[in-house]
């Protein structure tokens, strides 16, 4: 017999505990749990806020001098409030030139200097928050940034020929080979001009009128008088057209 205010418990099976969370997972919350906090701490705004607004395009340097625009700063890391690096050189006469161009770039890019990118990339180093825009800066260049010819991209070489910048430009240009199929200008080759020709037939004219009170023309009266038997039966009239020069269809 138990003792008073005594606590029994009934002899069974225990309840199986939880698993414990894999160090995958543990892993996986750490890392959610920090990018949550780095991205509370830099600021980053709520989709909930009033939208950014674009800061109007920058007017060219003075005479004699040339200005650098930081057009990302950021480590990387993707956030909507700051883009990674990327430096716009402009000079007096209206030339420009970049130093990389990173995650976002390209939209400070386009609002900073609409139509004055220049044709000339200098990449420090082919990391991708160095590089990540520059495949709309190859492909949307001649339309937005007012590029002509082609794009000069000046890098640093690799241990190997496939990591180095030769090999990071030619990777590029294969997968914006279907794009720039997509927007290349067909020319039509110029067709040779055939000359018109005339109707068969050498008919004269009649009158039009409907079938209901059409009747023998005057030309088969006089057929009819000089003949022992004339028989008139209705024919089939196929039009013949007529194809004039520099026409497409009958006229």
């Amino acid at each position: 017999m138990a003792a008073a205010g005594a606590y029994t418990r009934r002899a069974g099976p225990r309840a199986p505990r939880p698993p414990a969370p894999s160090a995958f997972a543990a892993a996986a919350l750490a890392f959610a749990l920090a990018a949550a906090a780095a991205a509370a701490a830099a600021g980053a705004p709520r989709s909930s806020g009033p939208p950014r607004q674009s800061p109007a395009p920058l007017p060219p340097p003075e005479a004699g001098r040339l200005r650098i625009t930081a057009l990302g700063t950021g480590v990387p890391r993707v956030m909507r409030s700051q883009a990674t690096a990327s430096f716009l050189v402009q000079l007096d006469d209206g030339g420009a030139f970049l130093f990389d161009i990173g995650d976002g770039a390209l939209t400070n890019l386009i609002q900073a200097a609409p139509g004055a990118w220049g044709d000339t990339l200098f990449l420090t180093h082919l990391h991708s928050d160095h590089t990540a825009d520059s495949v709309q800066l190859l492909a949307l260049g001649p339309m937005l940034g007012g590029r002509e010819g082609p794009l000069h991209v000046y890098g640093p070489s690799g241990p190997t020929p496939e990591t180095g910048t030769a090999a990071f430009v030619a990777g590029l240009n294969g997968m914006l080979a279907w794009d720039r199929l997509a927007r290349r200008r067909v020319k039509l080759p110029r067709g040779r001009l055939l000359g018109g020709c005339g109707a068969e037939g050498g008919g004269g004219g009649g009158r039009v009128q409907p079938a209901a009170r059409a009747g023998p023309l005057a030309r088969l009266r006089h057929a009819r008088a000089r003949a022992a038997c004339l028989r008139h039966l209705p024919a089939r009239c196929r039009p013949a057209p007529r194809q004039l020069p520099h026409h497409a269809g009958p006229a």
